[in-house]
């Protein structure tokens, strides 16, 4: 693979849009069914001049068991290696819900999972098999990825968030693009100030808002977020937080105001 004009567009979009957050292994259809016509129809719009990085959220499908097993800080034991392996397929289950919708509107998402391509050592990504992404968007195809248990060299395992894993194959890419988009759509539509009204653009000094939260969330919530898109605004022409809506997406693919814009 060449280095292209093209633009890569890395998307997430987030378990909260997806899935019932406060319910165990309960998908929300609406959700799903809307951000695969999203992405449906700006393939149709945009054609061969973009590719699309995707990652989906796993909300309630990989919060609870990982919470339950105490996987935050690894695996240890047999109870928590059986933990992260219930975790790693319940993800898994989502992740092929998200592909199948995108599949049946001709899609050509191709479900990955972190876990059978990442290693990490002490919470750190020290191998990533990029040569398989790579080739996927040769061809056309839509990787998709998700939030997982992987390998970790000190830990025995590490909860790696779907940001973190886009974040490690879009960096990765960065040299085979003229434009980087890196998108996260969330239930919120942006990062909330301490009055729940979306904040335009967030400054890197800038202190991110304290609002409730789920307890079982074992990826850092809203704050683990931004600090991963400011990473990406580190090496991407653009990061934005947005909705789960066609006018928030297409607006932060022509760096247009869109949610919260990420420095």
């Amino acid at each position: 693979m060449v280095a292209t004009k093209k633009h890569l567009v890395c998307m997430k979009i987030g378990g909260s849009v997806i899935t019932d957050k406060t319910v165990p292994f309960t998908i929300n259809q609406a959700g799903i069914d809307r951000f695969a016509e999203i992405v449906a129809q700006l393939q149709k719009d945009l054609g061969s001049s973009v590719d699309f990085l995707l990652g989906n959220g796993v909300g309630s499908f990989g919060h609870f068991p990982a919470h339950k097993h105490g996987l935050r800080s690894g695996a240890q034991t047999n109870e928590q290696w059986l933990g992260a392996a219930i975790t790693h397929n319940h993800v898994r289950d989502i992740n092929l819900a998200m592909a199948n919708a995108l599949n049946k509107l001709n899609v050509p998402a191709f479900c990955l999972s972190p876990g059978d391509v990442c290693i990490s050592k002490n919470g750190s990504i020290t191998h990533g098999s990029g040569a398989v992404v790579k080739e996927l968007l040769g061809h056309g195809i839509v990787p998709l990825f998700h939030g997982d248990t992987i390998y970790d060299s000190v830990k025995g395992v590490h909860i790696i968030s779907t940001e973190r894993a886009l974040l490690w194959f879009g960096k990765a890419l960065r040299s085979m693009y003229e434009r980087i988009t890196f998108i996260a759509v969330t239930q919120t539509g942006g990062v909330l100030d301490n009055k729940a009204a979306v904040i335009t653009e967030l400054a890197r000094s800038a202190a991110i808002p304290t609002l409730p939260g789920h307890t079982h969330d074992v990826t850092g919530g809203m704050a683990n977020k931004v600090a991963l898109l400011r990473e990406a605004a580190d090496w991407a022409d653009a990061a934005y937080i947005v909705s789960n809506s066609r006018t928030d997406i297409q607006q932060a693919l022509a760096h247009r105001q869109a949610g919260t814009k990420i420095l």
